[in-house]
């Protein structure tokens, strides 16, 4: 969106790789992109499971849930 005062930078932990680990309320871990929510908003959860894609692996790619929450196709960013 045009005129968004996304962040540049966060603070979120990131692993060796650079990815932000999230993890749900059974424990389960998910790795999302270090620059998640930064320099532009967008439908940054659009692909990421577990509440908005699941992992296919016949195509070995991420894609959305029939029944994922109407706010996985949301654009945001962090603002600062």
């Amino acid at each position: 969106q045009e005129g968004c005062p996304c962040a540049t930078s966060h603070s979120l932990p990131k692993d060796q790789n650079g990815q932000i680990t999230f993890t749900d309320p059974d424990g389960n871990e998910y790795k999302y992109p270090g620059n998640m929510g930064l320099d532009e908003c967008r439908k940054w959860d659009e692909l990421l499971p577990p509440y908005c894609a699941e992992f296919v692996a016949t195509t070995e790619e991420f894609e959305p849930l029939a029944a994922a929450p109407a706010w996985c196709e949301l654009s945001w960013c962090y603002v600062d």
